[in-house]
């Protein structure tokens, strides 16, 4: 079941969609922007609605509602994140960085039952199966491609590098995740640069704007000799799979004992990283749940059809274009101008 929520994760909790009008701005522009023309209605005198949504008060309310918002999802987001990145280097290798990986533990311990049992054995002949599932038979030639995605298009990179970098070249906000992986969609603004986590290799890049095309730069595997399952790389598989490992060594027979120098390889250690696995891969769903709810309450405040802050801004303007001169009047073009960033 656990395995389940990880890997259906992004299809669950986390497809967050965002309206045209606001695909190009962040939330953090859009509280700005709002806060300048709160800034211009406040010293009004005249400005007086009845419309409980727009008084004064209710304005300055809404902006420290969603301010506290955005504090809350960015706290979430950067818990989730810390969680994922070390998830990662007990995981997987990165460089030189994490010798201790648990990829790097059961090659390691492969090397030690081959020469110490030989391949004429069942279970180390399993050992070595189970690391060629969840590595890269060979790590192939790579380069960099740009992908064009209509409005409103998602689409799938197979081969992404685990870690390489993703840049988006276009003027549309970019949203990817690892397909079938547990982290929650995470956007690249235009002109930035982010690292893909993605053991799998597959990630999926979605367009938020429904009015332009946008373009990512990613880093994929060339060659056909990288062939590995991407099932067998998540952080699911890998659990279960060392598991089976830590089974299949007590069970080589024979009167062998198992006793590596490195105390790393030993069944207590193995035992360790599994169980810290295991407690990451349901501390990362409880994270991404957090974060999911956070989030999803912030594009209510932002979007909500009759509350949010299009709508509010509309009932504004509307207040405004009803003092003389109607929308020709200093205060409509102020506020206006303070909402479009001018």
């Amino acid at each position: 079941m656990q395995s389940d929520n990880l890997n259906k994760l992004h299809t669950t909790n986390h497809k967050l969609k965002t309206k045209t009008m606001s695909s190009q701005r962040t939330f953090e522009t859009r509280i700005g922007r709002y806060i300048n023309g709160n800034a211009v209605i406040q010293p009004i005198a005249a400005y007086n609605p009845v419309n409980p949504l727009i008084t004064k008060a209710a304005n300055t309310a809404y902006i420290n509602t969603v301010t506290g918002l955005n504090n809350t999802v960015t706290t979430s987001l950067g818990a989730l994140g810390t969680l994922i990145n070390t998830r990662q280097a007990l995981v997987f290798p990165i460089g030189d960085t994490n010798p201790n990986c648990i990829e790097r533990r059961i090659a390691n311990a492969f090397n030690y039952l081959k020469t110490e049992v030989g391949l004429e054995n069942g279970q180390v002949v399993f050992v070595g199966t189970v690391l060629n599932k969840i590595r890269p038979s060979g790590k192939g030639a790579t380069g960099t491609k740009t992908f064009t995605l209509k409005a409103g298009e998602s689409i799938v990179v197979n081969n992404v590098v685990n870690g390489s970098d993703a840049t988006n070249t276009g003027n549309t906000n970019i949203e990817w995740n690892e397909v079938s992986g547990p982290n929650p969609p995470a956007p690249i603004l235009p002109g930035e640069t982010e690292t893909i986590t993605a053991p799998s290799g597959s990630v999926l890049f979605k367009n938020f704007s429904n009015l332009k095309a946008g373009k990512i730069k990613v880093t994929v595997n060339t060659s056909s000799a990288v062939t590995n399952s991407k099932s067998e790389k998540t952080f699911t598989a890998v659990l279960g799979f060392l598991s089976e490992i830590i089974v299949a060594i007590g069970a080589i027979g024979g009167g062998f004992v198992y006793s590596p120098v490195d105390p790393t390889l030993s069944i207590a250690q193995l035992t360790a990283v599994r169980n810290q696995l295991q407690t990451l891969n349901t501390n990362i769903v409880e994270a991404a749940g957090t974060y999911g709810t956070n989030h999803r309450l912030r594009k209510v405040a932002y979007d909500h059809s009759t509350t949010g802050m299009n709508m509010r801004i509309q009932l504004i303007k509307n207040y405004l274009a009803g003092f003389p001169d109607g929308k020709l009047n200093t205060f409509y073009i102020e506020y206006s101008d303070a909402i479009k960033g001018e």
